[in-house]
């Protein structure tokens, strides 16, 4: 893949940096084409995942969204959503042709605005001591980091695996979470 050192060394000349300038987008172009089937696979799985967490709430919205609702569930629902959510419209974005890091990072800001938002309805629904497991930490960690490999991307100082770690790690967050809203990870009641 392209990579590009615009950092590394600075030009001296106004048409050197338009020159290095157009060797990152460049760059840029060549590691986000490379990973065009990638993308194009991943908009439809992330999709699919979409529906099926649907799914799985729907078997018991009591639980997550109902008014005996879980905290724990609730928190989970809606961060599965947003992490899927987002992979979805990160993996549009990179099937743009131009401006994909722009976009990505905007995508990350609301990712980041939803959970912090998602918190502040969690604490004011279910008030009293809560786990900090529900407050997404780890979330707005991996779209901070999203949005530093996106950044670093555009200035060509990084091939694309840091997002396509932040992608993976997504992914699997939200199929473990889909898992255990079905119903997995409740203990067997004693009798």
């Amino acid at each position: 893949m392209g990579h590009c050192r615009s950092h590394t060394t600075r030009p001296r000349s106004a048409s050197c940096r338009r020159a290095q300038a157009s060797a990152c987008r460049v760059a840029h172009f060549r590691a986000v084409s490379a990973l065009h089937d990638l993308f194009g696979a991943s908009v439809g799985a992330s999709a699919a995942l979409i529906g099926l967490l649907f799914v799985a709430i729907s078997l018991a919205p009591e639980k997550v969204f109902g008014g005996a609702a879980d905290a724990h569930k609730r928190a989970d629902a809606v961060g599965a959503f947003t992490a899927l959510a987002n992979v979805f419209f990160v993996s549009l974005a990179g099937l743009l042709p131009r401006g994909a890091p722009d976009v990505i990072l905007v995508i990350a800001a609301v990712a980041i605005v939803r959970i912090v938002r998602a918190d502040v309805s969690l604490l004011q629904r279910f008030p009293g001591p809560h786990d900090w497991r529900n407050f997404g930490a780890l979330s707005i960690a991996l779209y901070l980091v999203e949005g530093l490999a996106t950044r670093r991307i555009s200035t060509g100082t990084e091939t694309t695996d840091g997002l396509m770690a932040v992608i993976f790690a997504l992914y699997g967050y939200s199929l473990g979470v889909a898992w255990k809203l079905l119903g997995a990870d409740d203990r067997p009641q004693p009798r």
